[in-house]
């Protein structure tokens, strides 16, 4: 997570010629050999968005959970 949030100030923190300053929301999420690509994509894809609805420029982490909810997981900021 620390590489992650210093890639996210490294690209927050440069100026872009023709565009100028951009930002980054990443989201990221732990794995599992017990789960299938899908699974690990929808959770990371649940992290990005969560990152976006916190104001973008954000890196949320969520979690894997044995039983597979992830309705009920709550993101780690």
């Amino acid at each position: 997570m620390e590489r992650t949030v210093f890639f996210r100030h490294m690209i927050e923190n440069e100026a872009i010629p023709t565009v100028g300053k951009v930002t980054i929301s990443i989201g990221l999420t732990d794995t599992s050999s017990h789960e299938s690509i899908l699974q690990i994509i929808e959770r990371a894809d649940q992290a990005f968005y969560e990152a976006k609805r916190q104001g973008r420029n954000k890196v949320v982490v969520w979690p894997y959970q044995q039983d597979g909810k992830i309705d009920d997981l709550k993101p780690n900021m």
